[in-house]
């Protein structure tokens, strides 16, 4: 049988590289997208890819700091989604994103190996660890969607 961290960074893996249950993962996605496409905006208040990718970004970081035991975390939502601290919008700011989120990916598996507790409470927060980071998965599976319609409607702009 399966143990929880195994469960869980094996949920997190298939998210991130495939295979998973939808059949798109999260990194052969961003790979398909060039810097155009990551900074472009269809309309209005709709984020870009890269700032949805910088929002996961902000909560894997956030993840990752209370797997590490700090107790003291904070998450701005309006400026997670802020793409400046990674460069300008051109092709190395693009890589320095996907950079930063292949390696919360690498962080998190570590961190989830080797945890033993699970059912500790997250601080300042009413849910416990296996709630936080089954959560992490489902919102970036959920982000996925976003970016993979923000792709689909990409090629009208160009015409």
């Amino acid at each position: 049988m399966n143990t929880i961290p195994e469960m869980l960074t094996e949920a997190l893996k298939s998210e991130y590289e495939g295979p998973n249950w939808i059949c798109i993962a999260l990194k052969d996605t961003l790979t398909t997208v060039e810097s155009e496409k990551a900074f472009w905006k269809p309309y209005g208040n709709v984020h870009s890819i890269a700032e949805i990718v910088c929002h996961i970004i902000a909560w894997r970081q956030a993840l990752i700091k209370v797997l590490k035991g700090i107790d003291k975390w904070e998450l701005d939502q309006e400026a997670s989604f802020d793409v400046i601290p990674y460069g300008k919008e051109d092709e190395i700011g693009w890589s320095n994103i996907k950079a930063i989120l292949e390696k919360t990916q690498h962080e998190l598996l570590e961190l989830i190996s080797g945890t033993t507790s699970f059912e500790k409470t997250v601080p300042a927060r009413n849910y416990n660890y296996i709630f936080f980071i089954s959560g992490i998965i489902y919102h970036d599976t959920y982000h996925l969607g976003q970016i993979v319609l923000l792709i689909k409607q990409y090629p009208a702009h160009t015409k």
